[in-house]
């Protein structure tokens, strides 16, 4: 191929978003992949340990998405990736012709050990991933009306700030959003029929119903 039609070709994979354009890569198995596009501010120096702060300045000229960015700490592992806190990015790919478009995140670590309850930053990453794909996926084709995640999801269901994010969930073989709460179940317990759901509508108030009655609460 020329190049100019090279230089087309990569051009059509650019998307402006608000924090800049990023220049997406396409796969030998049909997909294309915009990679390592961050959604927060770096979480270091007087930001670590805190909650996500949205990024204010655009970023300038035309950044390459075609790289996984810095996994967060965590043990040892063939991550494909190098680790450094330094990890608040958003992953996107959509197969084409098909009706999904996957997006994946990478939080800091905190959700279950070292930030529990109000100061879980973890939690708060996910929603500010959750807002950053609200207000951005459109540029990629999608709905910022739908997502999935199972258990993240069912905690942010009862998470009142990230209410607006999202119309519905699917949570398919979660273990709870409760698992680590005080005088939780042992997590084998999840694995029973209903359970997950059923703690669920205990924690919300929501009695035990049909579908519709449900879906007004």
């Amino acid at each position: 191929p020329s190049l100019f039609s090279i230089a087309a070709a990569a051009a059509s994979l650019d998307v402006s978003l608000n924090i800049g354009t990023f220049r997406g890569v396409p796969t030998a198995n049909g997909t294309e992949k915009w990679l390592g596009i961050p959604f927060a501010e770096a979480p270091v120096g007087a930001l670590r340990f805190k909650a996500p702060v949205p990024i204010s300045k655009a970023l300038k000229g035309i950044q390459n998405a075609s790289t996984f960015g810095n996994a967060c700490p965590q043990p040892p592992g063939n991550l494909g990736a190098p680790i450094a806190e330094d990890c608040l990015f958003l992953n996107r790919s959509v197969t084409l012709n098909k009706p999904i478009i996957f997006v994946s995140t990478s939080v800091n670590p905190n959700i279950g050990s070292v930030a529990p309850q109000d100061l879980n930053a973890g939690l708060l990453d996910q929603r500010q991933a959750l807002t950053f794909v609200q207000e951005e996926i459109e540029a990629f084709g999608g709905d910022p009306s739908k997502s999935a995640g199972a258990g993240s999801v069912e905690s942010h269901f009862v998470f009142p700030a990230s209410r607006p994010l999202f119309r519905a969930g699917i949570a398919d073989s979660s273990t709870g959003p409760f698992v680590a709460a005080k005088n939780s179940p042992p997590p084998s317990t999840y694995d029973k029929a209903g359970k997950p759901f059923a703690r669920l509508l205990a924690a919300t108030g929501c009695a035990a119903g049909s579908g519709p009655s449900l879906a007004s609460k």
